[in-house]
């Protein structure tokens, strides 16, 4: 749709706007609009936005990816969704991972019928605070388990429950930017890449203390020392995030870089297959944060 600009007054250039839309929105005359700079582009906002996206999502007669599908629609940005079912056991299974969810709320239940609806506002603040909960969990985790494994402590299911908390977030932040209309487009494909890799460094993190805590391992002192030296690199990265300049992105870089010698040094020092194992998720975790400040960088 193209709209010719017209001069009002010397210094003035002005727009029309569809009257499609006007009346959709119900915008009138003398009203104020919420105009966003995106590049080449202007983004026309109103609040009264009553768009409402709405779906049937029937799995009757299904087994296999009931959750999975579930949640799809929660990612997507759907306000609402009227999910069909065929057994009260598929129902609760599925009841139970709306509350898992944050944001959406259950409000209609019937004996083969339920529906979940969206009650949170979709805003660029609303993600930025979503988005430090998720690092300030990261933080929790890598902090919490390098104390436990400084006191040797072998049993460290309990840490697991972060990451389940961290994947409630991470969630959350992928409906957020695909309910983009409130959400600066311009940054939506990177900030997408960087979450999904944070919930990959969650991941790691889970992977590394299910291995210890399934093979009640007690570090050696040098690997210990070297998990010390990796949760340094994370609190650096930490605040590159928060507070970044390309002067701490070429620190980190080349913290990187003294990190992955010493992993391989002490790979080539050892036939211990626990040992191995644990110095391939020191490795996934240190390559994890540094794909996380590529894509910072395409941001500055």
């Amino acid at each position: 749709m193209k709209r010719k600009v017209v001069k009002l007054g010397p210094s003035t250039l002005v727009v029309s706007l569809p009257s499609k839309w006007l009346k959709q929105f119900n915008v009138n005359a003398g009203e104020e609009l919420e105009l966003t700079e995106e590049g080449p582009s202007i983004r026309i906002a109103t609040k009264n936005e009553t768009h409402i996206q709405k779906k049937f999502l029937d799995l009757t007669g299904k087994s296999l990816l009931l959750k999975r599908i579930l949640v799809s629609k929660y990612l997507e940005g759907c306000d609402e969704v009227e999910v069909k079912v065929d057994s009260l056991e598929k129902a609760r299974m599925l009841q139970r991972r709306i509350d898992e969810l944050i944001g959406v709320e259950i409000t209609d239940q019937g004996k083969n019928t339920f529906t979940f609806k969206d009650f949170s506002s979709v805003n660029e603040e609303v993600f930025e605070t979503v988005l430090r909960r998720v690092l300030y969990l990261l933080h929790s985790m890598a902090d919490e388990s390098l104390k436990a494994i400084k006191n040797e402590e072998t049993d460290l299911e309990y840490l697991k429950d972060i990451e389940k908390n961290i994947n409630k977030f991470t969630d959350y932040s992928f409906r957020l930017l695909n309910k983009k209309h409130n959400v600066n487009n311009a940054k939506t494909p990177v900030m997408y890449c960087i979450v999904f890799l944070l919930e990959e460094l969650a991941d790691s993190y889970k992977k590394f203390l299910s291995y210890i805590s399934d093979n009640a391992l007690a570090l050696p002192d040098d690997f210990t020392q070297m998990y010390n030296a990796i949760v340094s690199y994370h609190h650096a990265f930490e605040k590159t995030f928060i507070d970044f300049s390309y002067e701490k992105a070429i620190a980190l870089a080349g913290e990187r870089d003294r990190l992955i010698a010493r992993i391989s040094s002490m790979r080539k020092k050892t036939q211990n297959k626990d040992l191995l194992s644990v110095l391939h998720s020191f490795d996934a975790i240190t390559e994890t944060i540094i794909k996380i400040l590529g894509q910072l960088l395409t941001l500055h």
